[in-house]
């Protein structure tokens, strides 16, 4: 064989093991998903009035899937709310085993009101309820549409960043991520929150310079990127906004955590049979809706004590219960139901309210789950404020 022939030979036998791609990414891979895999849920919309939180009937609503195809047009009933069975293409951002996952984009509308867009919202068992606010109209103003997030459920946000994540990427530079805590002004802040554009600045005032992770306060000069602001009017909030390539960053000065007012309590319970990830949601209270039933809440937590220790075998339910602040904390509890006709309270650490997420329940899981949050140093309570 002549050496012209030769060379094409082996050029189509590379061709043939390797594709006509050299692109990775384009590697086949069986947790994804086929183009023609759907997944079809009930999705609970419920509209909601930004002002005093009152339900809001007549709300038209567009849902669109992520090839920008129309597939359903909705009203909202006299409570508010309208319950749909949806099907769309499975996404294969997420990698769910138990629990295939579709992702929609809503549009919202009602006469009076701003449009209200709602993105990433989930079409899954797992995430039925999708609450959004609109806000009224506002005479010469703009009244854009308002754009928020759909309520994602916490294990299909995990699926998603597992997924993705590099546990072997190169380290960033330490300047290149908001610091955990900073000095201004004499006064220390800490990290609350990383958002867009629903936190809005205020009043500019200066910048952060970053050497080697070490930050540094500077007014603002004349050539000064100001990336230092106040969250909104500084009159009305001690709260600063720090600006990056990582986007808004929120941080409140730390004397005011121990300040911080109580805006919302959810109630979820861990049931055995239901398909969606646990805990579930059985009940929230806002400042808004439910100031009264939060007052309960913080006082049925003060008066629990006795600490004691408990065991799995005589738990008879299980509620996790999740209380956010008005500065962006939460605080996290375990609250369990006994053989004894009593009630146990712990609460639980940041790092373990992804350990007590779970694909399903079942009671034989009530071992683990007080595993995780230890036998030992349960308050005795009352009864869950209902």
């Amino acid at each position: 064989m002549n050496m012209p022939k030769l060379v094409l030979v082996l050029l189509f036998f590379t061709i043939s093991i390797m594709g006509c791609s050299t692109n990775p990414n384009n590697a086949t891979h069986s947790s994804i998903p086929s183009p023609s895999e759907t997944v079809t849920a009930n999705v609970i919309f419920r509209a909601f009035s930004a002002v005093d939180q009152q339900p809001l009937p007549d709300v038209n609503i567009v849902v669109i899937d992520q090839d920008g195809n129309v597939v359903d047009k909705l009203a909202t009933n006299d409570a508010g709310e309208v319950n749909q069975a949806i099907t769309v293409p499975v996404d294969p951002k997420y990698q769910m085993d138990q629990m295939k996952r579709g992702t929609v984009t809503v549009i919202a509308s009602k006469e009076g009101y701003r449009d209200a867009v709602i993105l990433e919202t989930p079409v899954s068992e797992g995430s039925a309820a999708q609450p959004f606010q609109m806000e009224p109209v506002v005479p010469e103003e703009r009244n854009e549409p308002t754009v928020q997030l759909g309520k994602n459920h916490r294990l299909e946000i995990i699926s998603m960043v597992d997924k993705y994540k590099d546990d072997d990427q190169v380290s960033v530079s330490k300047c290149s991520e908001p610091p955990k805590s900073f000095e201004w002004g004499n006064k220390t802040y800490n990290l609350k929150e990383i958002g867009n554009e629903n936190l809005e600045p205020g009043m500019k005032l200066g910048y952060l310079d970053c050497n080697n992770g070490a930050y540094t306060q500077q007014s603002a000069g004349e050539n000064a990127t100001y990336n230092i602001y106040s969250l909104g009017n500084p009159l009305k909030s001690d709260d600063l906004l720090y600006f990056g390539i990582w986007g808004r960053a929120l941080y409140t000065p730390a004397e005011k955590e121990d300040q911080a007012q109580l805006r919302s309590v959810e109630v979820s319970f861990y049931k055995s049979d239901s398909p969606r990830g646990q805990p579930e949601l059985i009940n929230m209270y806002t400042d808004k809706s439910a100031p009264e039933k939060l007052k309960e809440f913080a006082s049925w937590i003060e008066q629990s004590k006795s600490s004691v220790s408990i065991d799995a075998s005589d738990v008879k339910g299980i509620y996790f219960i999740q209380l956010d602040f008005n500065n962006r904390s939460s605080k996290h509890f375990l609250c369990v139901h006994a053989d004894d006709e009593k009630v146990y309270l712990k609460p639980i650490q940041p790092d373990q309210v992804r350990e007590v997420n779970l694909d399903k329940f079942d009671s034989n899981l009530i071992a683990h789950l007080i595993e995780i949050a230890g036998k030992e140093d349960w308050l005795v309570s009352t009864e869950i404020p209902q």
